[in-house]
């Protein structure tokens, strides 16, 4: 059996955390497959390490000093953020290490191939294009549209970097693969593959809602230490909530992800709005959530929002670009807004009426099992590199 040295940052068996999702979901696929041993280089973010079923887990730590003195470099020269990340005792054992493939999940990691020497088949997932997601940003900070603006073009050089030095370059939409693809003048390079998020699915019981409802629950998932979810919480709850609250009184809502203690200060005295903080077990909360809001400006990259709201079969409305696969198109009508007023026009709507919000909780559910199981998602990976394995 082929092997696989799979490079992170850290590694989390977490039910909710971010691109560990993403990142624990693809391994476990490929580890049915091939042999996967994972190297990571965070210690402190290692959970539930008995849960993790491969190989070997090797720890591979980045110098704290080295990463300090690159950061302070990269701020006083305006240089590349993510070069701060580069790990030379991982290149080392890289280099000399018997892996027939070496996967690199994220920017953070993929950043080490610039350093890599020998001939190794490379596989990096970007995730998502982040010079894409600064490019659309357009915070009010003007610092921060300060630093996207130089960011982005930085970022942009690292991907396409990344893209000529793998063998395959894996990120989460279509839309990211066609701006990289465009950005790169159609080099004839064909390898960039779409690995979408998928979703480990919960019982068909957990998504029974209520014909009446005594008391409905507006919920909004995602850290609010990521400024993405910072500006479309405030949207939520200063522009979308209030008229919804005044139209039909018997409105909650539930902001679900890790706190943010300035926002939570700013909307201390807003009735009915509930702050959940960090939940490992989203059986926990989810299946009481009526509906989802996500008016979020940049919606670049992984889903995961939308992807588990489908999951649990709750309607949500959300912006075009969360829109990830054609598939997906009919809900442009029914679910996807553009601005405050929009977003209270397709809220009031499904508030209004259970059968709307039943239909849409029914097709969500059979999409997600039919398209998004973790199996479904990498099947098209897991065939690449065996199709490849066998060349090796």
């Amino acid at each position: 059996m082929k092997s696989i040295l799979f490079v992170t940052r850290d590694i989390a068996s977490s039910n909710n955390h971010g691109v560990k999702i993403r990142e624990i979901g693809i391994a476990r696929q490929l580890n049915k497959h091939f042999h996967v041993d994972i190297a990571y280089q965070n210690y402190s973010c290692l959970e539930n390490i008995d849960d993790l079923p491969f190989r070997k887990l090797i720890y591979i730590p980045n110098s704290k000093l080295e990463v300090l003195i690159r950061t302070l470099k990269s701020f006083f020269t305006c240089s590349s953020f993510h070069k701060r990340f580069i790990n030379y005792k991982l290149i080392n054992f890289i280099e000399s290490s018997e892996y027939d493939f070496v996967y690199f999940s994220w920017i953070y990691t993929a950043i080490n191939i610039q350093n890599i020497r020998s001939a190794k088949f490379f596989i990096t997932d970007l995730v998502d294009a982040n010079s894409l997601h600064y490019s659309e940003s357009n915070p009010k900070s003007v610092f921060r549209k300060i630093y996207y603006s130089l960011e982005k073009e930085r970022l942009l050089q690292e991907e396409i970097l990344c893209l000529n030095k793998s063998d395959i370059t894996i990120l989460s939409t279509i839309k990211e693969r066609e701006y990289l693809e465009e950005t790169r003048k159609n080099d004839g390079h064909k390898n960039i593959l779409v690995v979408t998020n998928g979703v480990d699915i919960p019982e068909k019981n957990l998504i029974t809602k209520p014909t009446i409802l005594s008391e409905f629950r507006i919920g909004f998932i995602g850290s609010l230490n990521w400024y993405p979810n910072q500006e479309a919480v405030e949207i939520l709850i200063e522009e979308i909530f209030p008229p919804l609250k005044k139209q039909f009184g018997n409105l909650q809502l539930y902001i679900i992800g890790r706190e943010n203690p300035s926002i939570q200060a700013k909307f201390s005295n807003v009735p009915d709005l509930f702050f959940t903080g960090f939940i490992e077990n989203l059986e926990e909360i989810l299946p009481s959530i009526d509906m989802m809001i996500f008016p979020l400006k940049v919606a670049s990259g992984i889903q995961n929002k939308l992807i588990t709201s489908f999951a649990y079969g709750i309607p949500a409305i959300f912006p075009p670009r969360m829109i990830f696969q054609p598939e997906m198109d009919h809900l442009k009508e029914l679910c996807v807004a553009t601005d405050s007023k929009s977003y209270i026009d397709k809220a009031s709507r499904l508030i209004n009426s259970h059968e709307l919000r039943s239909e849409i909780a029914t097709w969500s559910r059979n999409f997600v099992e039919e398209h998004l199981s973790w199996e479904r998602t990498t099947e098209q990976l897991v065939n690449y590199l065996k199709d490849n394995a066998n060349k090796l």
